[in-house]
């Protein structure tokens, strides 16, 4: 369930959100037992080409819903392995590369600080599950090299950290009041973070940061 690659420097969306169990009445698997918010949940939502889209919904005796939570599941672990050998590489090399970037933060308000949450107590009260929770986790690995990179920066310019920290304060409450919530959020945060980097080292390096922010200050806690 591959959708073919772009042109170098294009940029084309080819991928969509298939529900396992169909969203509405006389859709592909539907089960009228599921409540909304299950058949909207991450769990029940398999990301494909418009092509297998249609494939899976026409062919429903093939493509039951253990086969394609079984499809999901092999992909998001190879997923997994390799966002786990790339979060393995964060170095100093591609930190660098997020400077730029992050530097165009805009300056943090002086009544900006919050009341600093345990890692553990941010993951319960923001509702995060286990994919959430393992990017958490293998972020943190990186936790002294990120420390490091911040320390070295803020000696240049004492107010990066704080532009940084606000940065990812804002964007967190503006996805909050639009309504986000749990995983939803989290991967929206890590999308944000990776915005704009091409290259997988440099979006780990991106998401190691935003999970030093997590666990270092006041992302995520409201």
């Amino acid at each position: 369930m591959l959708a073919h690659a772009p042109k170098a420097g294009a940029s084309v969306t080819v991928g969509e959100a298939a529900h396992i169990v169909g969203r509405r009445p006389g859709s592909a698997r539907h089960d009228s037992k599921m409540t909304d918010a299950a058949l909207d949940h991450v769990d029940n939502l398999l990301y494909v080409c418009g092509n297998c889209h249609i494939l899976i919904d026409r062919d429903v005796a093939a493509y039951t819903v253990d086969r394609l939570r079984e499809i999901k599941a092999k992909h998001e672990e190879g997923v997994q392995r390799a966002v786990n050998a790339e979060f393995a590489n964060v170095s100093f090399a591609e930190l660098e590369e997020l400077v730029e970037r992050f530097a165009s933060f805009p300056p943090a308000p002086a009544d900006s600080s919050l009341e600093l949450l345990r890692p553990e107590a941010k993951i319960k009260k923001n509702d995060l599950g286990l994919p959430s929770q393992h990017v958490i986790t293998t972020g943190m690995a990186n936790s002294a090299t990120i420390r490091q990179f911040v320390s070295d920066l803020d000696s240049d310019d004492p107010d990066w950290s704080r532009r940084l920290k606000h940065g990812f304060v804002t964007e967190y409450l503006q996805l909050r009041k639009a309504g986000h919530r749990g995983d939803d959020l989290f991967e929206l945060m890590c999308a944000y973070s990776a915005r704009g980097f091409h290259k997988p080292a440099t979006q780990c390096a991106a998401m190691s940061v935003l999970v030093y922010m997590f666990e270092a200050c006041e992302v995520f806690e409201r």
